[in-house]
């Protein structure tokens, strides 16, 4: 109960305006289980990058209307997908494009929505993807200056992340040389997105039964960032996952799978309400507070 209490927190901080600064758009997959994790990490950007960007959320086909109704309350001016109006525009766009296709419907995963949907359905020339578990602990001057400068940018994961074995993808997919790329928080150019690249290489993944469908999107988006190193920069140790503590260095942490409780149990939220984004969450509600996540 207390911990479900300490999430709540971010219920009582502010609403935030999107859409001042258009040289940046945020994509957020978020589902039902997440909304609060994804309220925390879009309410630590905005509060340490002070910055007001386009957001899109991709609602997974979970979230109810009081939990969309949240993030439009928090995050005024912000983008709602349905996961109806998504279906609706990218399966033209895939009719000719089988695996991804296979990736996007047939055998629907989530991060399809933040490999595919994200990329098809934007008009604007750079891109953050950010994963609801990704929390920030001060100003991400990285990714801010990759905006700046349109170089991209993504994290680095603590094992081999990708959706095959080592020695499968040295056989199968040898120019993918970007080692260990996590895309929980990834700076991109839509403009590079491939679908029919793409495309080969989820054809690629799925000639293999242990495919593990969880990373075949970050697979994907390793090779796209292969195949334009000269683009994309790997994002410093101030950007890094729970194997590290959070100190006064850290940037952002990437609370994967069931390190997330970590955030909760090990200082995360009590880190942030200790510091200057503390402010943000004493003062009374102003949005309205959700009983079913």
């Amino acid at each position: 109960m207390w911990k479900a209490e300490l999430l709540r927190q971010i219920l009582h901080s502010d609403p935030v305006d999107c859409g001042e600064d258009d040289t940046l758009e945020i994509h957020l997959v978020s589902c039902q289980r997440d909304v609060y994790f994804s309220l925390w990490s879009l309410k630590t950007f905005w509060h340490y990058a002070q910055c007001q960007p386009r957001l899109v959320i991709h609602d997974d086909g979970t979230l109810n209307s009081e939990q969309r109704g949240l993030f439009a309350a928090h995050f005024r001016g912000c983008r709602m997908l349905t996961r109806a109006e998504a279906d609706g525009a990218v399966a033209p766009l895939l009719k000719n494009y089988p695996h991804a296709w296979r990736y996007r419907f047939t055998q629907h995963h989530p991060f399809s929505l933040k490999l595919l949907d994200a990329n098809l359905m934007t008009t604007s020339d750079l891109i953050l993807l950010l994963d609801s578990d990704v929390i920030f602990f001060s100003r991400p001057k990285e990714i801010l200056s990759g905006a700046t400068s349109s170089e991209g940018r993504f994290m680095t994961d603590i094992w081999s992340p990708y959706a095959i074995e080592e020695r499968e993808l040295v056989a199968t997919l040898p120019d993918l040389t970007r080692k260990q790329v996590n895309c929980g928080l990834a700076l991109t150019f839509p403009a590079i997105f491939d679908l029919a690249f793409v495309d080969e290489t989820l054809g690629t993944l799925f000639r293999y039964d242990d495919v593990a469908a969880n990373l075949i999107e970050q697979t994907c988006y390793a090779r796209l960032f292969s195949r334009h190193r000269d683009r994309y920069r790997r994002l410093s140790t101030a950007y890094h996952m729970p194997n590290r503590c959070v100190n006064d260095s850290t940037e952002a942490c990437h609370y994967i799978g069931d390190w997330k409780e970590l955030f909760i149990s090990a200082g995360g939220i009590a880190r942030l309400l200790k510091g200057d984004f503390a402010e943000r969450c004493r003062r009374s509600a102003k949005v309205p507070s959700s009983t079913s996540n």
